[in-house]
Formats: structure tokens, C-alpha cells, sequence
């Protein structure tokens, strides 16, 4: 088991995306992603893609929208396929769940970035705690 985190920002508008994934086997396991404060304490509210600051919640309905899509896409696919998710596949999704406003899209960029970031994040912890025996490195 490796975990890894990493955020990434959209100076746009301000929001902040953080992913957090755990690998066993190779495998996202688990993936938790968040936009500047935890979404998953609270509903989403139905709102324009202006930014929100109510509560626990902050970020564009954009981000906050691919964050949620964000572990249905990554979780259960390997960290090299999971690393090749694109914002094409990302924006299918939400699509595929209704609007998506053109000005908003980097949202979906950051959202990727910083899965790609907590990948590279567990890659490396992953090697750090790798140890070399019989000549064989091996990865816990």
C-alpha cells in the first residue's frame, strides 16, 4: 500500500483542488478529492458556475463537479492508466451528467493535474520505500 497526495490551482478563479489515493498492488485503491475545504460533509448545492463560499464548501460548480466524477474514473484502473485520464475523458463525464460552461473548463485541468501530481507523489514514496533484496526491488 503507497499513498500519495497532491493539489493543484486554478488561478482564474481560485479554486484548489487536492487529491489524496492510496495504491495496493498497483491499483488506485482509494481516491479522496477535494476543492479548497471538504465537499463530501455537505450536499452540493444546485448553483451557477460562479464561486461559492458557503459553509465547508467553496470552489466553482465546475470543480466541484469533477472532483466527484474524479474517483469514479480513477479508482480500480492501474496508477499508469489512471495517470492517462484525460480532461477529454473528464468533460464526457460531466457532460454526460449535464452542462458544462466553456469559461470553467480549466476547472476540469486542475482536477487532473492534481491526480497526476498525487500519482507522481505515491510513485515516489513508493521508491523511497522500496529495499533492494537478492537483487530485486521490490515495492511495498
Amino acid at each position: 500500500m503507497t499513498r500519495g497526495s497532491g493539489s493543484d490551482a486554478n488561478p482564474l478563479d481560485g479554486c484548489r483542488i487536492y487529491v489524496g489515493i492510496e495504491l495496493r498492488d498497483g491499483r488506485v485503491a482509494w481516491l479522496d478529492a477535494r476543492v479548497n475545504q471538504p465537499i463530501a460533509q455537505q450536499p452540493l448545492p444546485a448553483v451557477s458556475s460562479a464561486i461559492v463560499r458557503s459553509g465547508r464548501i467553496s470552489g466553482c460548480e465546475t470543480a466541484r463537479r469533477a472532483v466527484a466524477a474524479l474517483s469514479g474514473l480513477a479508482v480500480h484502473r492501474s496508477a499508469d492508466e489512471a495517470a492517462q485520464i484525460s480532461a477529454t475523458d473528464l468533460l464526457r463525464t460531466l457532460e454526460a451528467q449535464g452542462h458544462v460552461d466553456p469559461a470553467s473548463e480549466r476547472c476540469i485541468l486542475t482536477a487532473i493535474g492534481a491526480l497526476r501530481s498525487a500519482l507522481i507523489d505515491a510513485h515516489v514514496t513508493a521508491l523511497a520505500e522500496a529495499t533492494v533484496e537478492r537483487k530485486k526491488l521490490t515495492i511495498r
